[in-house]
């Protein structure tokens, strides 16, 4: 039989979560688009010591590769945030084999350990960033978006612990803020309703 014979199934997609940072993530980066370079392990390593914390990671493995890399932090009543600081912006590697049921699984694995993620400021055109949004409006998750200011300038002791990662001093040799940034929050389905509905008690309560 030819090779074009034989029916192609789609790759298996599964996720995983470790506490810490995963060294995949440079395995991740390497495969990724170049603007997502940045989001190496030593990227995110550099955050935890300056500013402390802890961090968990969430990797995505399609027929066994690792295709996605999530680091995230601040996970106190079920609300995280993607971990790194804000300039350029904060984001995650995904390598470009990455394919819908990739994210369906990353969305999949955060709904295990969190109730909503904050995800910026970022480019708002990032592929990664888009790739999981798209799968939470699939999976019926609320997205909430507002645009966010950056910070005009890098921490210049951020810069140096970073920079010990090669590929990292190259990329912030040119590295810029994106033309367009936003802030995403993603909420499980009927997760924000609840907070509005509390919201407005709150509000109710404090005038009487």
């Amino acid at each position: 039989m030819r090779l074009d014979d034989f029916t192609r199934l789609p790759a298996r997609a599964r996720a995983v979560t470790v506490d810490g940072l995963s060294a995949l993530v440079d395995i991740v980066a390497d495969g990724a688009p170049a603007e997502q370079r940045l989001w190496r392990y030593q990227w995110y390593a550099a955050d935890l010591a300056i500013n402390g914390g802890a961090a968990r990671t969430i990797i995505v493995e399609q027929d066994g590769d690792p295709v996605i890399a999530l680091p995230f932090t601040g996970w106190h009543r079920r609300t995280a945030m993607l971990l790194g600081p804000a300039w350029p912006a904060r984001g995650f590697p995904a390598r470009f084999e990455a394919d819908e049921a990739a994210f369906d699984a990353l969305l999949g694995e955060l709904n295990r350990h969190v109730a909503a993620l904050d995800i910026g400021p970022c480019d708002a055109r990032d592929r990664a960033v888009g790739s999981l949004l798209d799968a939470a409006r699939r999976r019926r998750w609320s997205v909430s978006a507002d645009d966010t200011p950056l910070s005009p300038s890098i921490d210049a002791v951020f810069r140096e612990a970073a920079s010990h990662d090669p590929v990292i001093a190259g990329a912030l040799s040119h590295a810029m803020p994106p033309a367009e940034s936003c802030r995403w929050r993603i909420f499980r389905p009927g997760l924000a309703g609840r907070l509005a509905r509390l919201g407005r008690a709150q509000r109710t309560t404090s005038r009487v």
